[in-house]
């Protein structure tokens, strides 16, 4: 895929700073309205919600990448519940997390989960879009170099 023309993907860091931008017409986001997202990535979460390990290591020039290249391209998901917890009682926790799956982001970069894991959402709406392998469908190999 490539990059749509015109597509403001991240945050005009003049107008973040100052609230003012010094130019007429900006090719930036001045907001998060303005943010937009490629039609490949339309309906996917996630999308430029954590910064790329491989961008942070100087080694990412993916001009279509899913991950944030800096602090400009961030955009924070509103904490919320999913859909299938409505209305169910339960005590919240943000401490759950598999350490082994961060360590191993770090260590191989974003990537190291893609098309590795099944799909919990089947029938999935994405596709071959989706991040997750389907049925039917033998996970990719991973990488054993390191991001």
């Amino acid at each position: 895929a490539t990059l749509e023309p015109g597509l403001k993907l991240s945050f005009c860091p003049e107008f973040k700073k100052s609230g003012k931008c010094p130019r007429g017409t900006c090719h930036l986001a001045h907001s998060a309205e303005e943010l937009d997202t490629p039609r490949v990535f339309l309906g996917m979460p996630g999308y430029k919600s954590c910064l790329c390990s491989f961008y942070l290591l100087g080694e990412c020039s993916d001009d279509m990448c899913f991950d944030a290249h800096g602090d400009l391209e961030v955009r924070r998901l509103p904490p919320g519940l999913p859909r299938s917890l409505a209305g169910a009682h339960f005590a919240y926790s943000d401490a759950h997390c598999h350490l082994d799956q961060i360590l191993l982001s770090r260590k191989y970069g974003t990537y190291w989960f893609y098309k590795h894991q099944r799909c919990k959402r089947l029938p999935c709406h994405f596709g071959s879009a989706c991040m997750f392998v389907h049925p039917g469908v033998e996970p990719l190999p991973r990488s054993l170099s390191q991001a």
